[in-house]
């Protein structure tokens, strides 16, 4: 199984978006690129073969504006997007955790601009865990999608394959 990094960088090749795009490593060179950085998600589900990795793509240009355009093209290719498989996990959605920020520049006076991405997706390893059905799979992202996506409501599935939300407990709902 790949790191979140690396199947989204595949994901964004495969939708043609043509800046230079690194994992968890930026080069010095060129001037204008996008990193994507593994953060740390929250912890695997115990029970069902979910994860909930978190990303931070991170864009940098010479020209702040070419830096933001580059980042806001990538997070409306991401946001939204239907389950799609990449490499051996099937993912279930992408929800922002923020929106683009402006973190400053770099040493050689290049924009730096970051977001923050929560992703949702099964994978195919797990040897004491229960894989979900699609179906399943699709109630989980119909339901991240009217709540907001798991890191705005902490939204997850406990042990039992019940939705729980913690801000309001009464309305989690089964899977």
């Amino acid at each position: 199984m790949n790191s979140a990094a690396f199947d989204i960088q595949q994901q964004l090749i495969d939708q043609g978006v043509l800046v230079p795009i690194f994992v968890n490593s930026e080069p010095t060179k060129p001037n204008e690129v996008i990193t994507i950085y593994d953060t740390a998600g929250d912890p695997p589900n115990p029970k069902w073969l979910l994860d909930t990795p978190e990303i931070q793509i991170r864009s940098r240009s010479k020209d702040q504006a070419i830096a933001y355009s580059n980042l806001r093209d990538i997070r409306d290719r991401l946001l939204g997007i239907s389950q799609f498989a990449e490499g051996s996990s099937f993912y279930i959605g992408i929800w922002a955790k923020d929106d683009i920020g402006y973190i400053g520049q770099d040493e050689s006076n290049r924009s730096l601009l970051t977001i923050n991405l929560r992703l949702v997706r099964q994978p195919d390893t797990g040897e004491h865990r229960e894989p979900l059905t699609s179906e399943v799979s699709q109630d989980i992202q119909d339901l991240f999608d009217l709540f907001g996506g798991p890191a705005q409501y902490q939204v997850y599935i406990d042990d039992f394959g019940v939705l729980v939300n913690d801000d309001y407990p009464a309305s989690g709902m089964g899977v």
